[in-house]
């Protein structure tokens, strides 16, 4: 599954079949720029990504797309694989908008 947090990032969860084998991410950068990340299952049944960006959960295969990695409103793109080279149905989801972190403006003081 592919699900945009409300923090701007984006989490994509590998089907939980055992045969599952690997899950190949799509996605577009703050630059604009199309980018791929593939998650793979090794005969340990640890999870690795190839994409220094898309951080991985060795033992669930949950990924995540930070939100200043993912721009805001693209779509992201998850196809599952299995061991057989059966490709499962695509999940998508739009990335969600970075958080304001801009602080407020100072309250003006006037003597009265």
């Amino acid at each position: 599954t592919v699900e945009a947090k409300d923090n701007g990032s984006v989490e994509v969860t590998p089907p939980a079949d055992a045969d599952t084998k690997s899950v190949e991410v799509g996605y577009t950068d703050e630059a604009g720029t199309p980018k791929t990340a593939t998650l793979t299952k090794g005969n340990d049944g640890n999870w690795t990504s190839n994409n220094p960006d898309v951080a991985v959960d060795p033992a669930t295969g949950k990924a995540t797309i930070p939100a200043d990695k993912v721009k805001d409103g693209s779509p992201v793109t998850a196809k599952a694989t299995d061991t057989a080279g059966n490709t499962g149905e695509e999940g998508t989801a739009n990335a969600g908008n970075n958080p304001d972190t801009t602080a407020p403006s100072a309250p003006e003081v006037t003597p009265s």
